[in-house]
């Protein structure tokens, strides 16, 4: 059972992969917790797989885009779907410019950040699979002590409504956070 929930995880449909996720959850309970940490690291590494930059994106010439720091821009495997265009882009400032103005101007593009960020959408089983994590961790089979944790370190978790859901000792160092809603 285990092996084909997660060959489900591999299918082009999202209802397919759905059922992969929901299967996955169930084995997890099931047996007295037998395939918890198993399960736990499969969805994490499912939303980790499904979200993380895999790329420099390229211009038709073959040079990477870059980023107002001068950092390479990245592409997604399976981006979330995008209703809102582009992240905006930071406004750089003279050395002239004054703190109220940087102030104003960090403000403003924190503004446009959650702005955008609110028409990021995630694919449905990716939002499936962070309920899922989040279920069986407060299920009462997730380790009270010591070092387990869930690890979606590097996932791009833009606009993610999570703010319900149990997410003590998950691990998000490196994961793109902006507009979401975790606590």
């Amino acid at each position: 059972r285990y092996v084909k929930a997660v060959e489900l995880l591999k299918d082009s449909d999202d209802s397919v992969r759905m059922g992969g996720i929901y299967a996955l959850e169930r084995l997890a309970v099931e047996d007295e917790g037998k395939y918890f940490k198993t399960v736990i690291e499969v969805l994490a590494a499912y939303i980790r797989y499904r979200t993380t930059a895999t790329a420099p994106r390229l211009d038709r010439n073959g040079n990477p885009f870059l980023d107002a720091r001068g950092k390479p821009k990245y592409e997604y495997l399976y981006p979330p779907r995008r209703k809102a265009g582009e992240k905006p882009a930071k406004k750089i400032l003279t050395d002239e410019a004054t703190e109220d103005e940087k102030q104003q101007a960090e403000e403003n593009y924190q503004n446009a950040v959650e702005e955008w960020a609110q028409g990021v959408e995630h694919t449905e089983p990716v939002k499936a699979a962070m309920k899922s994590l989040s279920c069986l961790w407060k299920s009462g089979f997730a380790p009270s002590e010591g070092g387990e944790s869930v690890d979606l370190r590097g996932a791009w978790l833009v606009g993610i409504e999570a703010n319900r859901f149990q997410l003590s000792r998950w691990q998000f160092e490196g994961a793109h956070l902006e507009g979401a809603y975790l606590w």
